[in-house]
C-alpha cells in the first residue's frame, strides 16, 4: 500500500511541477472583457459568447495544456503560432454574474516577457484585449461562430476597464530574490542524504523545475529511499511468503489496474463522446448560422441587384436622350459652321475692301501732306513778294515825288496845295500841276500806299514754289 501511496504522490507532483515556478515573470488577474457594453471598436461580445466559450471542452482543454498564449499586440493573424513573440499564457477563465470576464494569466520568461517586465518596472500599466474571429452580425459576435483564442497584452483596450493587476513572482529579475533561491538549492545539495522520507522528498521536489539539477537529484534520491524502504518491509516481514498468495495478490492487483483503466477509458469514451454531440451541435449552429447569414447576403444582393437594375435603366434612358440632343447639336453646328462660311467670305470681302481703302487713305495723307509743303512755300514765296512790291511802292513814290519837284521846279510852281496821291498818274500830275499858279505849287510827295494782294486770286497752277 506505501508503494501505491508513492505512485499516487509522484502523480501530484508532477501535476504541480508541471509549471516552471523560474520561468514565470509576474501574474495577471482581474477583468478581461465585458458583455454588457459595445467596446471601442463598435463590436457586442454578449454574454452567450462568453458562456460558449467558457463551457466548450475547447477551452478546457485548451486551459490545462496552457495553450492560450498571448502576444505583446495583436497580431495580424488570430491563429499566429510565432511564440517566440508571445509573452503570456491563459490559466483561468470565466464570466461573472454581472456580465464581467475575469481571467488569470502568467507572464513568462520571454525576450517579450521581460519586455513587458522592464516596462512595468518603470511604471507602465498594460490592458488586455480578446484575440479571436467569428462572424459579425448587427455589430454583434456571432456565438455560434466565434472562435477564442486567447487574450494579449495591449495599449488603449477595447474595453476601458480591461486592466488586469499585475504581482510579480519571479526571482530572476530580483537579486535578493535570486540570491535567496541559490540559498535553498546548497541548502537542499548539502542535506539531501539526510533525508529519508519520500514525502518530504516530494514536497521539495515540486518546488523545483523538472529539467533543473536539483529536480533530478531529488528524483534519484527519492528512487533510492523507496528501495530502502522496500528492503526493511521485507526486513520486518515474517520471512516465510507462500508463492500462492504472490500471485492471488499480482493478479488482484492486475485485475483492480484493469478495473481502474476500464473505468477510465469508459470516462474518456463518455466524455468523447459529449464532446463529439456538443461538436455536432455546434456544427449544426454553426451550420445553420452560415445559411442564415448566406440567405440574408443573398437577399441584400438580390435587392442590390434589382436597384442596380432600375439604375441602369435610368441610365440607358438619360443615353438615349442625350444621343438625341448631340444630334440636334451636330445639326445646329452644320448650320453654325455655313453660316461662319458664308461670314467667312464676307470677312475676307470687307478685308480687301478695308485694304483697298487704306491704301487710297495712304495716298491721300501723302498727297496732303506734300499739299501742306506746297502751301507752306507758296506763303514764303507772297512774303517775298510783298517785300518786293512794298520796295517798289517807295521806289515809285521817291520817283514821283522826283519827277513832281523836278517837274514843279521847272515851271516854277508850288506843289503844296496839289491833291496828289498813290494813284495819281504822270498825266494827271502834268495836268494839275499845269492848271495851278506857280506860286502856290510847292514840291509835293506822295509816299505810294501798297496794293495787298489777294492771295486767293491766284490760281493753284499760277503759284510757284521757290
Amino acid at each position: 500500500m506505501r508503494g501505491e501511496i508513492t505512485l499516487a504522490n509522484k502523480k501530484t507532483v508532477k501535476a504541480e511541477s508541471s509549471i516552471p515556478k523560474f520561468s514565470v515573470l509576474g501574474t495577471y488577474t482581474g477583468e478581461c472583457a465585458d458583455a454588457n457594453i459595445t467596446n471601442l471598436n463598435g463590436l457586442d461580445i454578449t454574454r452567450p459568447v462568453w458562456e460558449n466559450v467558457f463551457n466548450s471542452d475547447e477551452f478546457k482543454q485548451g486551459i490545462d495544456l496552457g495553450w492560450y498564449i498571448g502576444f505583446l499586440g495583436h497580431p495580424e493573424d488570430p491563429n499566429c503560432m510565432d511564440f517566440e513573440h508571445a509573452c503570456i499564457v491563459m490559466r483561468e477563465g470565466n464570466i461573472d454574474s454581472d456580465g464581467k470576464v475575469q481571467g488569470k494569466f502568467d507572464l513568462i520568461d520571454t525576450p517579450v516577457g521581460r519586455i513587458v517586465k522592464a516596462f512595468q518596472d518603470a511604471g507602465v500599466t498594460f490592458g488586455i484585449s480578446v484575440r479571436g474571429a467569428g462572424d459579425i452580425v448587427d455589430n454583434s459576435v456571432d456565438p455560434d461562430t466565434f472562435v477564442f483564442r486567447g487574450f494579449d497584452l495591449v495599449t488603449f483596450p477595447a474595453f476601458p476597464e480591461s486592466i488586469p493587476t499585475f504581482s510579480e513572482v519571479a526571482a530572476s529579475t530580483d537579486l535578493n530574490q535570486r540570491a535567496k533561491y541559490k540559498a535553498v538549492c546548497a541548502a537542499v545539495n548539502e542535506n539531501l542524504d539526510s533525508i529519508t522520507m519520500s514525502e518530504s522528498l516530494d514536497i521539495i521536489q515540486s518546488q523545483f523545475a523538472e529539467q533543473s539539477d536539483e529536480y533530478k537529484a531529488l528524483e534519484a534520491h527519492k528512487r533510492e529511499v523507496c528501495e530502502e524502504e522496500c528492503k526493511d518491509d521485507d526486513m520486518y516481514s515474517d520471512g516465510v511468503k507462500d508463492l500462492d498468495n504472490e500471485r492471488i495478490n499480482a493478479m488482484t492487483n492486475l485485475y483492480l489496474r484493469e478495473v481502474e483503466c476500464s473505468s477510465s477509458l469508459k470516462s474518456e469514451n463518455t466524455r468523447l463522446r459529449k464532446k463529439l454531440s456538443g461538436e455536432k451541435v455546434r456544427s449544426r449552429r454553426k451550420i445553420s448560422s452560415i445559411e442564415r447569414i448566406t440567405s440574408s447576403q443573398l437577399s441584400d444582393i438580390q435587392s442590390n441587384m434589382e436597384v442596380l437594375d432600375r439604375k441602369y435603366q435610368r441610365i440607358v434612358k438619360a443615353n438615349k436622350v442625350l444621343e438625341n440632343k448631340i444630334k440636334s447639336l451636330e445639326n445646329s453646328n452644320l448650320k453654325y459652321k455655313q453660316k461662319i462660311s458664308a461670314s467667312s467670305s464676307q470677312l475676307q470681302e470687307k478685308d480687301a475692301t478695308i485694304s483697298h481703302l487704306r491704301i487710297k487713305l495712304n495716298e491721300t495723307v501723302t498727297a496732303a501732306s506734300n499739299t501742306k509743303k506746297r502751301t507752306s512755300n507758296l506763303d514764303a514765296q507772297n512774303r517775298d513778294l510783298q517785300k518786293e512790291i512794298e520796295a517798289a511802292y517807295k521806289m515809285i513814290a521817291s520817283y514821283q515825288e522826283a519827277y513832281a519837284s523836278m517837274y514843279s521846279h521847272i515851271i516854277g510852281v508850288n506843289l503844296d496845295h496839289l491833291d496828289v496821291n498813290a494813284t495819281t498818274s504822270v498825266e494827271e500830275l502834268q495836268k494839275l500841276i499845269g492848271g495851278t499858279s506857280t506860286a502856290n505849287i510847292s514840291s509835293v510827295f506822295v509816299e505810294p500806299q501798297p496794293v495787298p494782294l489777294d492771295i486767293d486770286d491766284y490760281e493753284e497752277d499760277d503759284m510757284v514754289t521757290l
